[in-house]
């Protein structure tokens, strides 16, 4: 039945949406690719899902050609041929375009957990060749291979951009281990203690004084710059 592939489709991206939230509260499970919600790549279910559209293109084409010969017949058969024939033509259409949107529900669904990948895996990503994205490290090629071509290049080119990024803003320090700047902070102050002798350290909001094992409650735009350079450690209560 028509558009039963692309429900297909989107419930196959449902399930590894589910198997990511699952994931995300077992912290046992050490699949990569299913961790960002990548499974195979369906070429076979898109490219039957991409003829169906066109065939259907075709027969909505052909009924619409139908349309000009019954309005020159004015008769009462003619008129039930006429509302058959939009009906039919509606419902094609209908199924083209819920097609189409379930090709790119998937595709936007798969880019957001590449670009999500790939953020979080800066340092890893820029170990790898280059040239070619199949290096040794087990974890990313675990997610690349579940890449189509076109998704693979994709990763590469968004890879390329946020290095060109970084280059323009290097005091932004995006790369640096952790997630300092790029995550909002949830608290204005946060509770740190010092992890080794830095002396004193002049804030827009006062004067600290580093010295090793002691805790300081300060603010979190001021805490930044001091725990990407190792002087300081979050305490989580």
């Amino acid at each position: 039945m028509y558009g039963d592939l692309g429900n297909k489709l989107i419930q196959e991206a449902k399930r590894s949406r589910n198997l990511k939230k699952s994931i995300e509260n077992n912290k046992h499970i050490r699949d990569e690719a299913a961790k960002y919600g990548l499974n195979d790549y369906a070429k076979d279910l898109i490219d039957n899902i991409i003829e169906e559209t066109a065939e259907l293109g075709n027969k909505a084409t052909r009924i619409s050609e139908k349309f000009d010969e019954v309005s020159a017949d004015s008769s009462m058969n003619s008129n039930l041929r006429d509302k058959i024939n939009k009906c039919e033509f509606f419902t094609t259409v209908l199924t083209i375009n819920r097609n189409k949107r379930c090709l790119l529900g998937h595709e936007n669904y798969r880019r957001e957990n590449i670009e999500e990948f790939v953020w979080d895996n800066l340092t890893r990503l820029d170990a790898h060749n280059e040239r070619d994205m199949s290096g040794q490290d087990e974890k990313i090629q675990s997610v690349v291979s579940k890449l189509d071509m076109n998704e693979a290049e994709y990763l590469k080119e968004y890879k390329d951009v946020i290095d060109e990024y970084v280059m323009n803003f290097p005091e932004l320090e995006i790369k640096h281990k952790g997630s300092y700047g790029l995550l909002p902070p949830k608290e204005l102050h946060v509770e740190v203690r010092v992890i080794k002798d830095g002396g004193m350290v002049q804030t827009e909001y006062g004067v600290f004084n580093l010295i090793k094992d002691s805790q300081i409650f300060m603010r979190q735009s001021d805490a930044e710059q001091l725990l990407q350079e190792g002087y300081l450690q979050i305490i989580k209560h």
